[in-house]
């Protein structure tokens, strides 16, 4: 492959009398990317910013945290090699995926302000909290004013962030730890 109308495949439509010098192939690759976003396959859902209307990136997608199946995996695997396809012969794919999706394909370490690019709310409660920290000066009416402990929501249930995380209360001197924690269990569900 050397131009970008070298083609992996050659597409003829049914029925229809197309000739694949580029367009039928290239609405195949678009109605690809369609389906894995009008939600067909469980392979990316629309960011949290998109679900609350808030924030940036309300028009992009994330890779679904709980496609874990082996059959997803596979799927997955398909989803990669259309990408690389995409890169290696200059075809453009229009899967609108957010930068995060990206930065996590280069190996770029991911930070705070890369969940906010996703879940505005949840960066904004991490804000919240560290100025309520600064305002209050007693670790006891903090910890009644937060009332958080270390845990995480996850398919409506209650998860720990560490051991003893069910019981263990954000306070002002762990509350880095408790954003930290969450951060990362964001990221490694692949946001």
């Amino acid at each position: 492959m050397n131009s970008v109308d070298d083609q992996a495949m050659s597409v003829d439509f049914n029925g229809e009398a197309s000739i694949d010098a580029g367009g039928p192939y290239r609405e195949t690759l678009t109605n690809f990317v369609r389906e894995m976003e009008c939600g067909v396959l469980p392979l990316i859902i629309k960011t949290t910013n998109n679900k609350t209307n808030h924030g940036d990136n309300r028009d992009c997608f994330v890779v679904n945290p709980t496609s874990v199946t082996p059959t997803h995996q596979q799927l997955f695997k398909f989803m990669g090699v259309l990408i690389a396809y995409a890169f290696r012969s200059k075809s453009c794919l229009p899967f609108n995926l957010a930068p995060v999706f990206w930065k996590q394909i280069m190996g770029d370490r991911l930070v705070e302000n890369d969940l906010k690019s996703i879940d505005t709310y949840m960066w904004q409660m991490f804000q919240d909290l560290r100025k309520n920290a600064k305002k209050i000066k007693s670790e006891s009416e903090f910890e009644a004013i937060v009332d958080q402990n270390f845990t995480y929501q996850e398919n409506g249930k209650e998860m720990p962030l560490c051991e003893g995380g069910l019981v263990k209360k954000v306070n002002q001197s762990n509350m880095e730890e408790f954003i930290s924690l969450v951060c990362e269990k964001r990221f490694a569900e692949g946001l």
